[in-house]
C-alpha cells in the first residue's frame, strides 16, 4: 500500500489491539466460569471437574491477569487521550450553543458548517 503509519497511530493501534485481546480473554474465561461452575453442591453438580482446553486453575489465572491487563491498558489509553477527554468535556458542559447549518449543493458533496452563538 506504500503509506507508512505515524508513530502515534501505530502506538494507538497497538494499545487498542492489546485492550481488545485482554477483553476477549476476560470474556471467554468469564463465560467458562458462568457455564462450568465450581462444585459445592454436595456432589450433585454434573459439570464438576470438567476440563475445557485448560483446567479450572488456569482459567482463573487467565481471567485474573487479563482483567488486570485490561484495567492497566485502559488506564494508559485514557492517560494518552486525556487532552481530548478534557476538550470534549468542556465543550459538552459549556454555555455556548452550537447551530449546525448544512449547505447542500448539486456540484459538491454535503458540507456541514458550524456557527457558535453566545
Amino acid at each position: 500500500m506504500g503509506k507508512e503509519l505515524s508513530k502515534q497511530t501505530r502506538q494507538n493501534w497497538q494499545i487498542n489491539a492489546f485492550l481488545f485481546l485482554s477483553a476477549i480473554l476476560a470474556s471467554l474465561s468469564g463465560i467458562y466460569f458462568l457455564y462450568f461452575p465450581e462444585g459445592f453442591m454436595g456432589g450433585r453438580n454434573p459439570l464438576y471437574n470438567v476440563t475445557v482446553i485448560f483446567n479450572r486453575t488456569t482459567w482463573d489465572v487467565i481471567h485474573t491477569w487479563s482483567g488486570v491487563g485490561m484495567i492497566a491498558i485502559a488506564t494508559l489509553h485514557i492517560i494518552i487521550h486525556w487532552k481530548w477527554v478534557t476538550k470534549v468535556t468542556r465543550r459538552y458542559f459549556s454555555n455556548e450553543k452550537r447551530v449546525v447549518n448544512p449547505v447542500i449543493s448539486r456540484e459538491q458533496p454535503v458540507i456541514v458548517q458550524t456557527e457558535t452563538q453566545q
